[in-house]
């Protein structure tokens, strides 16, 4: 009963268990960044006008239009964004109650695993996993991707660092260290 409070559930809780941070920018309404997209989509195609009927010069034509354009592609990566934390909130309740329905019908008291339970666990695990075509009969360096939701996708990529880092370590420590000056041939 512990298991069920405290591990699975809290690791995916509802407030956000692995939607991206937006910092400052998660302060802004998706309709008012919508709002100042079209604004800077006017603006520059003002300008180009502008430019186009040589009321404006070159340079100062370039140094506007590339801020403008810069700003334009942050606006759109806001609300990409934002639109990716939609779908992720909406995945995430659906993932909390898949868990809590898993919990509930879980026996403690079997010894073994059954296939279907299994399966959901497996369902349970791993957001999606992409298994990549042989290619003319050669496998490819990494056939196999994966992502694993929440908890599990922070805990794989900790080992996976920490797994790293000792294998780094191993390689330093049998290489040998050695002098790598050695007698002048100068007199």
């Amino acid at each position: 009963e512990r298991l069920k409070q405290s591990r699975w559930t809290t690791g995916t809780s509802q407030k956000g268990a692995n939607f991206p941070h937006f910092g400052e920018n998660a302060k802004i309404d998706p309709s008012r960044a919508k709002d100042k997209l079209k604004i800077n989509q006017e603006k520059q195609s003002k300008l180009t006008d502008a430019y186009l009927e040589n009321l404006l010069g070159e340079d100062v034509y370039r140094e506007k239009i590339t801020s403008l354009r810069h700003e334009e592609e942050s606006l759109k990566k806001l609300l990409a964004g934002y639109e990716l934390r939609e779908i992720e909130r909406e995945r995430s309740e659906g993932y909390i109650n898949r868990v809590k329905d898993f919990l509930d019908e879980h026996d403690d008291s079997k010894e073994r695993i059954d296939f279907a339970t299994k399966k959901e666990l497996a369902r349970l695990l791993f957001k999606n996993i992409k298994i990549a075509p042989a290619i003319g009969g050669s496998l490819p360096p990494k056939r196999i991707s994966f992502s694993l939701f929440a908890p599990f996708n922070f805990l794989f990529s900790e080992t996976e660092r920490k797994l790293q880092c000792q294998k780094n370590q191993k390689v330093t420590k049998i290489c040998q260290k050695k002098s790598t000056s050695g007698p002048s041939a100068v007199k």
